[in-house]
């Protein structure tokens, strides 16, 4: 979308607290594609405070 149409997606991931460390990682990986260069996306994650 962002270079067909120039529009920015907003890709929203709720609950993300009950993600494993694993997860969080291999988004790390799949969402990092020229960040240094360009923002194609927003990307925002939900989630809940855990007390330690």
């Amino acid at each position: 979308m962002y270079y067909e149409r120039r529009v920015t997606p907003v890709i929203i991931l709720d609950e993300i607290h009950m993600a494993s460390n694993k997860l969080l990682e291999d988004l790390r990986i799949i969402f990092n594609f020229n960040m240094d260069s360009e923002n194609t996306f927003i990307l925002i994650l939900a989630g809940q405070l855990s007390d330690f």
